[in-house]
């Protein structure tokens, strides 16, 4: 439970514990967190929102049931809140319907006609709250004298006795107020018991909130090719506005050592940084985990066994693909570094679906400078010689007969587009990016999971 400065939130356990025990629970552990007014000026809101959002995070990780906030402040906050965290927020603003409709509370007595609410709330509030139930479809009156931040039972019934005369036909004081309840029903006045209706409303409503669903991105391995994967993400997903977009969490870390420089030369093992950036993308929330690079993929299988979250192959996505588009008796070639030719790792996962045609020593080689060469895409370059020297792997390829094309290292697909007609050497030949296959296939992924939740 989260309350604010000078709040009386404290007062909110009682109804609350009895709600919980009406309901047949076991007496509840209840904490408070208090939050400051800390900064002033024209960002103190905004200080106060990620005050707000650190504390229901600290509740996250505690394992808390659920989240009460009690304030007027933070109930207007509800709908920035909740795109954060899975944790159930009760909500009051959210069916003010009903709480103005009588329901739950048998000591009020709804007015007959049209009801014009008096909401006791401070100045500092009544602009949020004016602007929160702006939709309500009743009207809404604020007190004109300042309620000091912990009011008398005096000040309470003077504020209500103001907005009474001024057309209220029913006083809402805050969920926290339990003591302005009692004093406003000891003077008479019709006020709603919004303490005691929260604490029982706001359990059931609680619901956890689907998590949305996340692509974690190991990068960097390359850094030009996490960047052109991220942006074949964002154009594979049918979105209409920046939030239909799906969340993406990306750890760019081009320290990770090289990987065809171990494979083939026995230089550093990447494994432990590798493994170690797929753990902070768990950490982060991530629901899948995705490498932009094919010659990585050598390590997956090891990978996969000591993470939770599912690595996606890029490899697999790639011969599915082929296998379900194609089918399974054109003739395909692969074009990747050394490491990934070696390793026999597309290979592996096209066994016994259909055979790989991989270059020549020379034409392998040619292949390489494009990527790693000082003139290839390593070092920047996506036109002249690095080009020139793909291309001649294309061609030598097509001319052994090669109808389909995997471009099986995430820097090649700068250079070449992905195209059912690529045009080489007379003949017409499917270009394949796995990167690109990827993209596509995370978007499915996501919106599968949109769809169970």
């Amino acid at each position: 439970m989260i309350g604010g400065p000078g709040s009386s939130a404290a007062e909110f356990h009682a109804p609350l514990r009895q709600s919980v025990l009406a309901a047949g629970g076991a007496t509840p552990e209840i904490v408070t967190v208090t939050l400051a007014n800390g900064a002033t000026g024209p960002n103190a809101l905004r200080h106060r929102k990620m005050r707000l959002f650190e504390a229901v995070r600290a509740f996250e990780q505690r394992g808390a049931a659920a989240v009460f906030l009690p304030g007027w402040i933070e109930q207007t906050l509800l709908v920035e809140l909740r795109g954060e965290t899975t944790l159930p927020i009760a909500d009051f603003l959210g069916d003010f319907a009903s709480i103005v409709a009588g329901v739950g509370d048998p000591g009020y007595t709804k007015p007959a006609g049209p009801l014009t609410v008096g909401v006791l709330a401070g100045v500092a509030e009544q602009a949020a709250l004016a602007q929160a139930l702006a939709g309500s479809g009743v009207t809404v009156l604020f007190p004109q004298t300042s309620l000091a931040s912990t009011p008398s039972a005096e000040a309470w019934v003077q504020a209500a006795r103001e907005l009474t005369a001024a057309g209220a036909t029913v006083i809402i004081p805050a969920p926290a107020e339990v003591a302005a309840v009692a004093a406003l029903r000891a003077a008479g006045v019709n006020v709603f018991d919004s303490p005691t209706w929260y604490a029982t409303r706001g359990l059931a409503m609680a619901r956890p909130k689907p998590k949305p669903f996340k692509i974690g991105i190991v990068g960097g391995v390359g850094p030009a090719a996490t960047v052109d994967f991220l942006d074949k993400i964002v154009k594979a997903t049918p979105a209409k506005k920046d939030q239909e977009h799906i969340k993406v969490v990306v750890e760019q870390n081009p320290q990770i050592p090289d990987r065809t420089r171990n494979l083939i030369h026995g230089e550093i093992d990447p494994t432990i940084p590798l493994y170690a950036t797929c753990r902070r993308l768990e950490a982060a929330g991530a629901d899948i985990i995705t490498i932009p690079c094919n010659t990585a993929h050598a390590y997956v299988e090891a990978l996969q066994q000591h993470l939770t979250v599912p690595i996606v192959s890029m490899l697999k996505t790639t011969i599915d693909h082929i296998a379900a588009t194609y089918g399974t008796t054109r003739r395909v070639g692969l074009l990747a570094t050394t490491g990934t030719v070696r390793t026999g790792v597309y290979h592996a996962v096209a066994k016994g679906i259909f055979d790989l045609m991989v270059p020549d020593d020379a034409h392998q080689e040619k292949v390489m400078a494009s990527i790693y060469g000082p003139l290839g895409v390593k070092a920047g370059y996506t036109e002249g010689q690095c080009l020139e020297d793909l291309l001649a792997g294309v061609k030598h390829l097509v001319d052994r007969g090669a109808e389909i094309l995997i471009l099986g290292c995430t820097e090649l697909p700068v250079l070449i587009d992905e195209s059912d007609d690529y045009r080489i050497a007379g003949k017409s030949v499917v270009m394949l990016d796995p990167t690109n296959l990827l993209a596509r296939r995370c978007v499915t992924l996501a919106q599968q999971a949109a769809a169970k939740s």
